[in-house]
């Protein structure tokens, strides 16, 4: 049994986290205590913490991005649902982000959708026709 120098309550040893430095070994805040300081660092610290994980994921992702792309196709392929739906919800999210590419698309593929639709109209002349006569 030890006591918590901040909450001052009498914990089982396995409630403090291993210290080396320590004379018993152990820390002198539990665990509980300690999560608690480390929650009130962060929210108090939000711009460091906020700039140390931007940080981390630059450096993370760039040593492990042939690792982190195979995992992420592996769960789009287990999760296809999953994968639709947060697609369709971005999409809705990010409307005119969306529409800026489609329209950026548009033009730089506009010669290719016009031989597409030439070929269309070749391969079903009988669409055409109907088409042409629900339009007039």
């Amino acid at each position: 049994m030890k006591i918590c120098t901040k909450c001052k309550t009498e914990k089982e040893i396995g409630e403090f986290h291993k210290r080396r430095a320590s004379v018993d070994g152990l820390t002198p805040i539990c665990k509980k205590c300690s999560y608690e300081r480390g929650k009130q660092w962060n929210i108090e610290n939000k711009e460091q913490v906020k700039e140390n994980g931007k940080k981390y994921h630059v450096i993370h992702y760039t040593a492990n991005r042939n690792e982190i792309l195979e995992r992420n196709k592996k769960w789009r392929m287990r999760n296809p649902e999953k994968h639709k739906e947060i697609i369709r919800k971005w999409r809705i999210k990010n409307a005119e982000r969306v529409k800026e590419k489609n329209k950026i698309w548009y033009y730089e593929n506009y010669d290719r959708l016009k031989d597409v639709a030439k070929k269309w109209v070749s391969a079903n002349p009988e669409r055409v026709k109907i088409n042409r006569r629900r339009a007039s």
